[in-house]
C-alpha cells in the first residue's frame, strides 16, 4: 500500500488529491455560511448606526424645544421625539438579535410600554399602563409600523383621555383571534370621545395609515364604561389562513 505522507512529512500526490476533492465538496457550504455572517454584521451594523443617528436628531429635537416659548411647537417637538424615540427602539432590538431576521413581539411592546409611560409622564400623573402580549415573532417591516402604531395610540389616550389631571388605567393588549390573526387594542377608562375634540388630528391619520400599511383595520370605539378603545386587526406573522404554523417563525 502507498504511504500517505513522505519520510519528510510532505503529503503525497494521491493525499494532496483527496484533499482537494473533500475542499470542492466542503467549500460550497463553507462560502455559503461565511457570505451569510458577514450580511448578519453587516446589517446589524446598519441597525446600531441608524438608532445612533436617531438619538442624535432626538437631541437636536430637545435642544431646539427648549428655546421655544409657544407650547403648541413644544408639545409638536415632543411627539417627534417621542415616535423616533420609537424607532430608536426598534432598532436597539434588531442591533441585539441573533436572527436579524424575526422581532420579538412581546419584548418589544412591553420596552416600547415601559418607554412611553416614562416620557408622556405616566407616575407623575398617577396614569398607570398596563400591558398583556402575546409571543409572537415577526419581521421588521410588520414590527416597525405596529410599533408606530401603538405609539399613537398610546400617546392619543395620554393626551385626551385624562384631562385636568384626572388619573386613569391605559390597557395594551396583543391576542391572536379567528381566521389567523392578530388583534392590537389600546384602551383606556377616560372621558371618551369627549377629550378628542370634532376633527382629527395627526395621530387618528397616523393610525390608519400604519393600519393600511399592515394590510389592517383600525377602529376607534366608545367603550361600554367609558374610555375609548382602538382596535387593530391585521394577520398574523406566525400563522397561515388555514391554521398552520409558518415554517420558520414557530416560538
Amino acid at each position: 500500500m502507498r504511504a500517505a505522507i513522505t519520510r519528510c512529512g510532505r503529503p503525497t500526490w494521491k493525499m494532496r488529491q483527496s484533499n482537494s476533492a473533500n475542499w470542492e465538496k466542503l467549500y460550497p457550504a463553507w462560502h455559503k455560511r461565511s457570505r451569510t455572517a458577514t450580511a448578519v454584521c453587516g446589517i446589524r451594523e446598519m441597525h446600531h448606526r441608524i438608532k445612533n443617528n436617531l438619538q442624535i436628531v432626538m437631541s437636536l429635537l430637545n435642544l431646539q424645544a427648549t428655546r421655544l416659548d409657544d407650547p403648541a411647537a413644544q408639545d409638536a417637538l415632543k411627539q417627534a421625539q417621542v415616535r423616533m424615540n420609537a424607532l430608536a427602539l426598534v432598532h436597539r432590538i434588531l442591533h441585539e438579535l441573533e436572527d436579524q431576521s424575526l422581532v420579538d413581539l412581546q419584548r418589544l411592546l412591553s420596552g416600547l410600554i415601559e418607554q412611553l409611560e416614562s416620557a408622556l409622564g405616566g407616575e407623575h400623573r398617577h396614569i398607570e399602563v398596563k400591558c398583556d402580549i402575546a409571543s409572537r415573532r415577526a419581521p421588521s417591516e410588520i414590527a416597525v409600523p405596529l410599533t408606530l402604531f401603538t405609539v399613537e395610540a398610546v400617546t392619543n389616550a395620554f393626551k385626551h383621555a385624562f384631562p385636568a389631571g384626572q388619573e386613569g388605567v391605559i390597557r395594551v393588549t396583543l391576542r391572536p383571534v379567528d381566521d389567523a390573526k392578530l388583534e392590537l387594542m389600546v384602551s383606556d377608562d377616560g372621558v371618551g370621545f369627549a377629550g378628542h375634540g370634532a376633527h382629527k388630528g395627526i395621530g387618528s391619520r397616523l393610525i390608519a395609515a400604519f393600519a393600511q400599511q399592515l394590510d389592517g383595520k383600525a377602529t376607534t370605539v366608545a367603550a361600554a364604561d367609558g374610555g375609548i378603545r382602538v382596535a387593530l386587526v391585521f394577520p398574523d406573522p406566525d400563522r397561515k389562513p388555514d391554521g398552520g404554523e409558518i415554517t420558520g417563525q414557530a416560538h
